[in-house]
């Protein structure tokens, strides 16, 4: 049976999905379409991570493989957004693929989260998420709040910043006390909800902003 918080989650995926589609997109891979298609690599492994958790009991390989996936798409948005910076998000891409490879090696993926993948994932995305706001807050000439890309970057240091402290408990506390384990997963809810609610909002302001720029 479905819970609350898993329903809650794909349903505002397939919110944000579907204002993220809404946003006219005159590069066939541009900035917005890589967004596009990590939502929807994010709403598929919640589907994914929801149906084996009813028949099997264990999701943890759909979250692995798709923190994998997150990454590299996460990190070609930035690449499709700062052209000039692609050999440093190539190299963040490939020391990441290879971090991931090694971390097959001391973990189960079926088993349990790759928390320190995970970790480092997030770190990475923090840091990037950094210097993209730090250039948009140098090179905008319009107000921060009205660019939408200020908003999906925020949410992404947000959520990967307070994922940190959770991911980091998680794999020391799941066996010894699987009660504070399932308190510290409402944290994940939380940030997953802000996270997504605030993409929505940068998409719903990217469209306006795209139609009225379209119509002069």
């Amino acid at each position: 049976m479905f819970t609350f918080s898993t329903v809650s989650i794909i349903v505002i995926i397939a919110i944000t999905f579907w204002a993220c589609w809404r946003i006219p997109k005159p590069e066939r891979w541009g900035f917005y379409s890589v967004l596009q298609l990590s939502i929807l690599v994010a709403l598929l492994t919640e589907v994914a991570g929801a149906l084996a958790t009813n028949t099997t009991g264990k999701n943890a390989i759909s979250y692995n493989v798709c923190t994998l996936v997150e990454f590299l798409l996460l990190l070609w948005m930035v690449e499709r957004y700062r052209p000039h910076w692609r050999t440093q998000v190539m190299m963040a891409a490939l020391i990441g693929s290879l971090g991931f490879v090694c971390g097959l090696f001391f973990n189960d993926p079926f088993a349990f989260l790759m928390t320190e993948v995970i970790l480092g994932y997030a770190i990475v995305i923090c840091v990037v998420s950094l210097a993209v706001l730090w250039s948009i807050a140098n090179t905008s000439d319009r107000a921060l709040q009205r660019v939408p890309e200020f908003w999906i970057f925020m949410g992404l240091l947000i959520f990967f910043g307070g994922m940190i402290p959770v991911i980091g408990l998680i794999r020391f506390i799941f066996y010894d006390d699987p009660r504070l384990a399932a308190q510290l997963y409402h944290i994940m809810f939380v940030l997953i909800i802000l996270r997504y609610g605030i993409d929505i909002y940068a998409c719903s302001l990217a469209e306006r902003t795209e139609r009225a720029d379209r119509d002069g």
